[in-house]
């Protein structure tokens, strides 16, 4: 602690490597005997006396502790936890760490872990126990989530289950439509989900294989199914998405288009009253210009027009309601084109 003339407060102490490659460090735990237990970047565990780097584990065959870097550690009767970023927890005889010795030419010690519990597809963040009794603990997943995992190193554990689904990071559109009780929301990750908002469901989940930037809904008033959905993203392309939506239990996409007017993250993306242009922007500096092809075939239904140069990266597009489009470029410029 420092005495400053606002009160006490944490000193930060800068970590000496040592021999040990230079790391961010994630998880991080005090132990009694005032050493400290870290994680790395590339998955072992770290152990600190008076700033220094006095031990690192591995695992058997110089294996690294995890895949992924340890996000979480906590001691718990004389057992090391372990939460990583590769969706395992593991759990080490501390006992062992704390006694080692190695020669002062490799400060290594080679340890397998006496539990590994792993749920696939998850990135584990944190975990934290339900009751105070018992091994269930809830999940923090990175990949979009909240699971209820069972640590339980006495009997078989149970399986994981998933009580919350959700976007695995930012969501930078949401669109609803307007025929119905639906909201669908894109995501960075590239994942379109769909709800019902009455009954505060997610009833659909699609993936893409792009990040996500800007999506619309088009009113059904405006095309002949009602059920289009317009995706803009990150690679600069297009996906025109046909979505069933006739039955909740039976929700179908179907992308019957994809085009790429873009070479950097589309930005905006806007259809005129009249469902008859699309445009769209992006931080490639330019506008693309769209005809709708409104008959039934899906498979061409943005015809290319043309693209139009701006001044900077497009932040907003929106159309006047009678004769031209106004756009909003990057810097505060703001351009009109009929």
């Amino acid at each position: 602690m420092a005495h400053t003339f606002t009160g006490l407060k944490l000193q930060g102490e800068l970590g000496r490597f040592g021999k040990t490659e230079y790391s961010d460090i994630l998880g991080v735990l005090p132990m009694p005997d005032e050493k400290v237990v870290s994680g790395c970047d590339w998955g072992n565990i770290l152990i600190w006396d008076g700033g220094l780097i006095t031990l690192e584990v591995l695992r058997t065959l110089r294996k690294n502790c995890h895949e992924a870097p340890i996000v979480q550690i906590f001691y718990e009767d004389e057992e090391l936890w372990t939460v990583s970023l590769d969706g395992h927890v593991r759990i080490w005889w501390y006992e062992k760490i704390d006694r080692a010795d190695p020669p002062d030419d490799d400060r290594v010690i080679l340890l397998d872990p006496s539990y590994d519990f792993y749920t696939p597809g998850m990135s584990l963040y944190q975990v934290t126990k339900r009751r105070e009794e018992g091994s269930m603990f809830i999940a923090q997943d990175g990949n979009g989530g909240i699971w209820q995992i069972d640590l339980n190193t006495v009997t078989e554990p149970e399986p994981s289950m998933q009580l919350y689904k959700c976007h695995a990071g930012k969501v930078v559109d949401i669109a609803t439509y307007c025929n119905g009780r639906y909201l669908a929301s894109l995501g960075r990750d590239g994942r379109l989900y769909i709800y019902n908002y009455l009954t505060k469901k997610l009833i659909f989940g699609y993936e893409f294989p792009a990040k996500g930037s800007r999506m619309i809904w088009p009113e059904a008033e405006l095309l002949p199914t009602g059920d289009v959905i317009l995706a803009g993203f990150c690679d600069g392309q297009v996906r025109v998405c046909v979505v069933n939506l006739r039955n909740e239990e039976n929700i179908i996409l179907t992308i019957t288009q994809v085009i790429k007017p873009h070479n950097k993250p589309l930005t905006a993306i806007q259809i005129n009253s009249r469902a008859s242009i699309v445009v769209t922007g992006a931080e490639d500096s330019t506008i693309f210009v769209f005809a709708v092809n409104t008959l039934q075939n899906m498979e061409e239904f943005l015809i290319p027009i043309g693209f139009i140069p701006a001044p900077d990266s497009v932040t907003c597009l929106t159309w006047h309601p009678k004769i031209v489009s106004i756009v909003h470029i990057k810097h505060y410029f703001f351009v009109t084109a009929t």
